[in-house]
């Protein structure tokens, strides 16, 4: 019999270093972030699928510091590419490897086989962090597999992080961070719901409001870098033309210019184009996208310089092809040049794309992994969500509304 099906998921270690590091870690986190957490925040023995909304960097942490046991997070396969990263996580962690935005039976039958062995499995829906604070997009195939895995389901909401750690900022800003244990939907609840009922329960409970806690008064460059999430101007039509200096958003083709504040919620200074806060723009921003025709030129429609593309072998490393090229996309091919290189990925040969962490997009491609990392400011979303664009105009479903990558 093949050891490795056999093997129990989980290790006498990893009690081991959470009983260790529990506390430290907590306190940790109540410096850096000012997290807090719910007194009555562990809920229930036996195995249970956790899920939360997902904003910060260090949701995850905050997540396992909740249920106040050892849990199994389903993470990235992209933090496993560091040999000396990827060691430590399975070694004192052991998370569930799943590729982004793919497909992964792997990863649910892990999932099964953890959850079947008596320990609970936690996950964010989203399967990628929000830009706007506000609950990105969930798949339905959430609500499946709690119906498959027959276990309860246990909700936490995070909130504050979108002022504290925004998905596009630099750097932390102090705040406060707070979870809260939402819910808990027993087994028989689950089973008895349809799928499309528990879906709509579950997003219920993963709704908050991002504007709960403000931006502590101390921190000044709160604006730097939206750029990373909103391309599109709405004063001026254009694309590509933000950027952002300290507490400031602006247009430099048009010069509209706007103020974002400590509650999150913007001051305009010039232009005519009023905008409260990030999501709103956002949404705005996704209209645009929606109703726009890349087919009616072949010219490029996006370009950045100083990018670098990746071969990704998952589990393994990352390799570089180009190192600081020109990056260029039509509706037709993204290409990449180099000096004495150049890599072009046909639209129609990406099966999946997705943004990674802050400024990173992957492009699924046959049995092959292309990722693009650009400078700081570098923003990979509007990549990404012109490629599902172009694939939904394709295969002739209704643009509005449909998923653009997050």
């Amino acid at each position: 019999m093949n050891k490795k099906t056999t093997e129990s998921w989980h290790h006498k270690r990893h009690d081991r270093f959470f009983k260790f590091f529990y506390n430290p870690v907590k306190w940790f986190a109540k410096m850096k972030d000012g997290f807090t957490l719910d007194k009555e925040s562990k809920t229930i023995d036996g195995p249970a699928l956790i899920i939360s909304n997902h904003l910060t960097t260090y949701d995850p942490i905050n997540l396992e510091l909740a249920a106040k046991e050892v849990i199994y997070l389903v993470a990235s396969d992209d933090l496993f590419n560091k040999k000396l990263a990827g060691w430590f996580l399975k070694t004192f962690f052991n998370p569930i490897p799943k590729s982004k935005s793919v497909s992964d039976i792997k990863c649910v039958k892990t999932i099964l086989k953890v959850l079947k062995e008596g320990y609970k499995v936690a996950l964010f829906p989203e399967g990628n962090r929000s830009y706007t604070g506000t609950l990105s997009n969930v798949d339905k195939s959430i609500a499946k597999l709690a119906k498959v895995a027959k276990v309860p389901i246990i909700v936490y909401n995070m909130e504050g992080g979108f002022a504290v750690d925004p998905r596009w900022g630099y750097k932390h800003r102090k705040g406060e961070v707070h979870c809260t244990l939402r819910n808990v939907i027993e087994k028989d609840e689950v089973l008895s719901l349809s799928t499309d009922e528990l879906y709509d329960k579950i997003i219920e409970y993963l709704t908050v409001s991002p504007y709960t806690y403000s931006i502590g008064k101390k921190n000044k460059k709160i604006a730097e870098y939206v750029e990373r999430a909103l391309y599109y101007c709405p004063n001026c039509d254009s694309f590509e033309t933000i950027n952002s200096h300290i507490d400031k958003v602006f247009c430099f083709k048009c010069g509209y210019e706007l103020k974002y504040n400590h509650d999150m919620t913007f001051t305009l200074i010039n232009g005519e184009r009023n905008i409260n806060t990030v999501d709103e723009w956002y949404n705005i921003q996704r209209r645009k996208i929606e109703s726009f025709d890349p087919f009616l030129s072949d010219k490029i429609i996006y370009e950045d310089y100083g990018v670098t593309l990746y071969s990704v072998v998952r589990f393994r490393k990352r390799k570089p092809i180009i190192k600081k090229g020109h990056l260029m996309m039509t509706n037709k091919e993204i290409i990449i040049e180099g000096q004495h290189k150049k890599t072009v990925i046909p639209i129609d040969s990406i099966r999946e794309s997705c943004v990674v962490l802050k400024n990173k997009a992957n492009f699924y491609v046959e049995e092959y992994l292309y990722q693009l990392q650009g400078r700081v400011r570098f923003c990979s979303l509007k990549y990404v969500q012109l490629v599902h664009h172009i694939k939904n105009i394709k295969n002739g479903t209704s643009c509005e509304g449909e998923f653009l990558g997050l």
